[in-house]
């Protein structure tokens, strides 16, 4: 089973803060919580894209650098350009963790998913996935223009369900068992792929 695309996302989905309604901050202090995760995760991925470098471990890499996309560029910009559409009064204002993933998931979150996502099928795809796939030019316009027609929020959920289901299928390969039972989200995702690859 080829994973090393959807992978990316396991990287980032792996980040991904749970909500628990009871937790209550200001807005200001999840903003900012939000960025201190950003930076420090950003600072661990560059650290971890060196050492697999130095070490000549170029696949390994790959889906590092994809997550950089998200935690060193996306999430920053992202943040910053809520915090200039709300007043010093709507910063301070009291949240609770659930009602702020419901509010700014989908500028955040969801979003610089789907950017890393998308990034696979961008810039030196092709290269990238000419090991796996004969004709990886056409598959790279293909699957960047499936994911196009999809919501940052269906891309993040494909990493979420991704997330679940590679690791389970991974260690049924390793037992000789059939794979887990795809999920609607999953069965998408080949179904793009598949697509692409028989053009």
């Amino acid at each position: 089973m080829k994973t090393n695309v959807i992978v990316l996302l396991i990287v980032f989905v792996s980040h991904l803060p749970s909500a628990h309604a009871e937790n209550y901050s200001s807005l200001e202090s999840f903003l900012s919580g939000t960025s201190a995760m950003s930076e420090a995760s950003c600072s661990n991925l560059r650290k971890l894209v060196e050492k697999y470098e130095a070490e000549g471990k170029t696949a390994e890499a790959e889906p590092i650098r994809g997550a950089i996309i998200n935690f060193c560029e996306c999430m920053p910009t992202q943040v910053k350009t809520i915090r200039l559409t709300l007043s010093p009064n709507e910063l301070k204002a009291q949240i609770s963790e659930s009602d702020f993933l419901k509010r700014f998931k989908p500028k955040i979150i969801d979003k610089c998913a789907a950017e890393q996502f998308k990034s696979v099928f961008s810039d030196g795809c092709g290269e990238r996935l000419a090991k796996i796939y004969t004709n990886s030019d056409k598959f790279c316009n293909c699957m960047f223009s499936k994911l196009t027609e999809l919501t940052d929020t269906d891309i993040a959920d494909i990493g979420a369900a991704a997330a679940d289901y590679i690791p389970l299928a991974a260690e049924a390969e390793k037992k000789g068992l059939p794979h887990p039972e795809l999920s609607p989200w999953m069965k998408r995702y080949f179904a793009f792929e598949a697509g692409c690859k028989a053009e």
